[in-house]
């Protein structure tokens, strides 16, 4: 559970019990690794929902943007 809060940066909510418990039963068939873990919050429908509003948020050409690289804000 702790895993998920930090990997979509906010807290598990009531809804979120689900995928948690998955995350935990698939982990159990893997002996509770903790690549099992972090595997099944990567994939979790959560995390790629986070992972995407967050993408779409970004203003296009904000990226790689060279002529301010490296230089001071005023």
């Amino acid at each position: 559970q702790n895993l998920q809060v930090y990997a979509i940066g906010r807290r598990v909510e009531y809804f979120d019990q689900p995928t948690v418990r998955q995350i935990v039963r698939d982990a159990e068939d893997d002996d509770y690794r903790m690549s099992s873990f972090i595997l099944g919050v990567v994939k979790s429908d959560t995390f790629q929902m986070m992972r995407s509003e967050s993408s779409a948020d970004t203003p296009a050409g904000s990226l790689g943007d060279d002529e301010s690289y490296g230089q001071p804000s005023l």
